[in-house]
């Protein structure tokens, strides 16, 4: 049997404290803010491959639909801000390093290949974001000048 961590109550305190991990794994912070009695996870530390693979599935999905929503409204408005594409650029190229460099160890080669190619395709249109507006602006002031 494998030995992952043990969770121990403090005897002073009363606080649970956890000592001797030796496998490492995939660390999370939970986001909950509903308050309960009971213990309060500030941390976790996920060891069990399989259920790392679906934590982070679930969370790039969620991730990449903020970015096709954000991308979406990008898009479709015309009197859209060039540091607003900038900065959604910015955000993606950010997202791809995180998933190169965190990522990477703990999820197959297929698939951060294909989320790698969905996450190129998003930094295209928005470029193709900016040409546009750089187009558009430089047109506008050309009529001016005339």
């Amino acid at each position: 049997m494998k030995k992952g961590y043990i969770i121990c109550k403090d005897k002073k305190e009363g606080n649970i404290i956890l000592i001797n991990y030796e496998n490492i794994g995939f660390n999370i912070k939970p986001l909950n803010r509903i308050n309960y009695p009971g213990i309060k996870v500030n941390s976790m530390v996920i060891l069990n491959q399989n259920f790392i693979e679906r934590v982070l599935k679930r969370k790039i999905k969620r991730r990449l639909d903020l970015f096709v929503k954000l991308m979406i409204s990008v898009l479709e408005d015309e009197d859209t801000d060039p540091d607003d594409v900038t900065k959604a650029l910015n955000e993606l190229s950010k997202y791809r390093s995180i998933i190169i460099n965190k990522y990477r160890k703990y999820l197959d080669e297929k698939y951060i290949s294909l989320l790698l190619k969905k996450l190129d395709f998003l930094e295209r249109e928005l470029k193709q974001k900016i040409i546009y507006i750089d187009d558009y602006e430089s047109e506008k002031e050309t009529r001016r000048t005339r």
